[in-house]
């Protein structure tokens, strides 16, 4: 080699941008190994980008059967095998209408506050543990409070005005809308129950999943369309005084043994999660992540230790021209952060396409997906990308870089 050619490769191995010509060209020339990797990343990822949607909604699943009983006494018949929170509300529960006035009478019990209600689903259940997809809630007209505590109407009232009016949580009107033109149904709409038709006078806003799925409407005519006369499903207590929460749900308990009473422990209201319990299961899902992004890291790792034993001929002969271990070193890495990144790119189209299928089943379950929501998560996706591609070259270049320029003379 002459003076001019031999400073000519000097340059060359000189240019920032030589190993990623060299590490693209090298997974071209081993294209079926370079895209079944990439596939298997894809796979991971797609696990992955699943369980960070998990992660979100970890924590307030944990509280949201607290939070639908906060501040309440629930009386009703006793639920086998689900805690307190679990088992409200019980749909095969009925308790006779006198021993429901019997309770609504106990003394600190709110009267203006506190209801019978019954509970029939109207609808298929979600999922275990979760209330059917549409749930009739007959309610005592102007004590409405009891099963809202609080909740506000997004649209109309949240009073009905008479024995044929419905108040609809935000679930349930987009059931009734069913394949309409709205995609929800709107205020003073009619909908038909059981062969009898409502006018809608309420539109609640989000709230428990409870709510969200509900058909409020009055109690009397719940009992007379669904043949439940004189009975009940619950109870529903609000007490006047917080401080006698305790006391009311003992007497309870004392004069009615066979009922399962919740609440009242602490002022009227469930014993909330325990925060390392909440905290332990959203720490699940994280842990959960990180071990599918070192499945990731991992397999990579292999395809590129692979790799370099395949490559120790070539990456000897650039040592032998001048290369450095810069150079090396980065060959490894571009060949890794390529497969990570062609990975990442095949995985989220494929997801957010099935998210998006999914959209009519997630909203039983009060899950909303859009485009929008999903396109924030590519950007984290692809730095995740870089680090994953990142680590899983370190092991293989260190390997690369301890190549000398014996390992071209041997090959031969």
């Amino acid at each position: 080699m002459s003076d001019s050619s031999h400073s000519e490769g000097k340059r060359n191995l000189g240019d920032p941008l030589l190993p990623v010509g060299l590490g693209v060209h090298t997974l071209m020339h081993r294209w079926a190994r370079a895209a079944l990797t990439s596939l298997g990343v894809a796979a991971v990822i797609a696990v992955y980008l699943g369980v960070s949607g998990g992660v979100g909604e970890a924590g307030p699943d944990v509280r949201a059967p607290f939070e639908a009983l906060s501040g309440r006494i629930i009386v009703q018949q006793a639920v086998e095998g689900y805690s307190e929170a679990e088992a409200y509300p019980a749909l095969s529960s009925l308790l006779a209408e006198s021993d429901a006035e019997a309770i609504l009478a106990m003394r600190g019990a709110d009267p203006l506050t506190s209801s019978s209600v019954l509970f029939v689903p109207l609808a298929r259940v979600a999922s275990p543990g979760e209330p059917p997809a549409v749930l009739a809630v007959g309610i005592e007209p102007g004590h409405e409070v009891a099963f809202l505590d609080g909740l506000p109407v997004g649209d109309g009232q949240a009073a009905l005005s008479d024995s044929m009016s419905v108040i609809l949580g935000p679930r349930a009107a987009r059931y009734f809308a069913g394949a309409g033109a709205c995609e929800t149904v709107m205020l003073g709409a009619v909908i038909e129950l059981a062969g009898a038709e409502f006018e809608v006078v309420g539109v609640l806003e989000p709230g428990t999943a409870l709510t969200d799925h509900a058909v409020i409407l009055p109690l009397r005519t719940a009992q007379n369309l669904f043949l439940r006369p004189g009975v009940v499903s619950a109870v529903i207590l609000h007490v006047s005084d917080p401080a006698s929460a305790g006391p009311v749900a003992a007497a309870i308990r004392e004069r009615f043994p066979g009922l399962q009473v919740i609440g009242g422990e602490s002022q009227g209201e469930l014993e909330e999660p325990a925060p390392e319990i909440e905290s332990g299961v959203v720490s699940f899902f994280e842990a959960l992540k990180i071990t599918v992004l070192l499945v990731a890291v991992l397999m990579i790792s292999i395809v590129m230790v692979i790799s370099v034993a395949d490559q120790r001929r070539q990456i000897g002969i650039l040592r032998a021209m001048g290369a450095g271990r810069p150079l090396i070193a980065g060959l490894v890495l571009t060949q890794a952060m390529v497969l990570s990144v062609a990975g990442t790119l095949l995985a989220w189209p494929v997801y957010a396409l099935v998210m998006l299928s999914l959209r009519s089943v997630l909203a039983e379950a009060n899950i909303e997906i859009t485009l929008a929501d999903l396109l924030p998560s590519w950007a984290r996706l692809f730095v995740t990308a870089l680090l994953v591609g990142g680590l899983a070259s370190l092991w293989p270049a260190w390997q690369a870089v301890r190549v000398t320029p014996l390992e071209a003379l041997r090959a031969e």
